[in-house]
């Protein structure tokens, strides 16, 4: 199953395979926690990043935090900016909860009604991992397609099933491929 997601005409697809789930006190073994990863962002004629097979992008483990790290921002228990950094750096997310503009130094004026400024997320890719990682795409994400890469990444992980109302419409959308 892969993941789709239309991010502002850049279309990223994720697919994560290989995903173990260790009980919990279990030693983690990390050399066989790697999930086999492919992922692509394009948007034609100017982007068309592609990665497949990469067995060193995600491991198991990064794969349910990110997954709760996305369900606390959706909850909003997460009030702060928060990073999320992997162990091998092909992806950073960088968490952006509800914020209100007037917290903001310097704002003089604020539209009634329009003073708070929902859930975000960037998703920085890696590019070039082979010497000194500087160079990176970056897409902004919000609340719709952060539900639908939380539902995605509980669905790897066997939180969610085939059968949850959520899945089921991401398969109906075509933002879940099987």
């Amino acid at each position: 199953m892969r993941l789709k997601l239309n991010l502002d005409d850049i279309i990223v697809q994720l697919e994560i395979r290989g995903y173990r789930d260790w009980s919990p006190g279990e030693a983690i073994d990390w050399k066989h926690d790697w999930c086999e990863t492919d992922y692509s962002f394009v948007s034609e004629p100017w982007l068309n990043y592609r990665v497949e097979h990469d067995d060193g992008v995600i491991l198991s483990d990064e794969v349910r935090v990110l997954y709760s790290a996305l369900d606390q921002l959706l909850c909003g228990k997460l009030k702060k900016r928060t990073e999320i950094e992997f162990a091998e750096p092909d992806f950073f997310f960088v968490l952006q909860p509800k914020w209100n503009l007037w917290s903001r130094p310097g704002t003089i004026y604020v539209r009634p009604g329009c003073e708070t400024v929902d859930i975000s997320a960037e998703w920085r890719i890696y590019i070039g991992a082979s010497g000194p990682i500087s160079n990176y795409l970056s897409v902004a994400i919000y609340r719709n397609d952060i539900i639908n890469l939380k539902n995605y990444l509980g669905l790897v992980s066997g939180k969610l099933s085939e059968t949850d109302p959520e899945i089921a419409r991401m398969i109906e959308t075509e933002t879940l491929i099987m």
